[in-house]
């Protein structure tokens, strides 16, 4: 994203957690908007794949509950629970039918008129535009 996830994770965290809100983040991975989203008074419950980066989660983001959980097994939190479901840069990775079942998980941990905050990476439209996509992207990939 070459810095601009940043940007979104903190639009996030004001324009759309409030104070008092209680939130899950799907796929917390550092914990830098579970932070944010904490700082600004939510009560947060994060979730990651990746031991570690729940351990670099833990450090980053003190006061938020963190499970060792896959974006599939977010159903088991409980139903009506939270009034807002985030998630950055998860659901691009998941598979058709993974996507669907945790976009179906996600409306049941809702309450009612609950939102589901969801910013991820769209394949370009243009030939051009995927290419160039292409060119950063490889490097980038290649080297984590």
């Amino acid at each position: 994203t070459l810095g601009r996830i940043d940007t979104v994770k903190a639009e996030i965290s004001t324009a759309w957690v409030e104070p008092g809100h209680e939130v899950l983040e799907v796929g917390c991975g550092t914990g830098r908007l579970s932070r944010l989203m904490a700082d600004r008074g939510a009560k947060v419950t994060a979730v990651d794949v990746s031991e570690k980066m729940l351990a670099a989660a833990r450090e980053n983001a003190p006061g938020v509950e963190l499970l060792h959980v896959t974006a599939t097994e977010i159903d088991r939190l409980g139903e009506g629970r939270f009034d807002r479901v985030v998630s950055t840069l998860v659901f691009s990775e998941l598979s058709e039918d993974e996507l669907d079942y945790v976009l179906r998980a996600a409306s049941r941990l809702l309450k009612p008129g609950g939102k589901l905050v969801v910013a991820d990476e769209v394949r370009p439209a243009r030939f051009w535009q995927r290419a160039a996509a292409s060119l950063v992207r490889f490097p980038l990939a290649a080297v984590t």
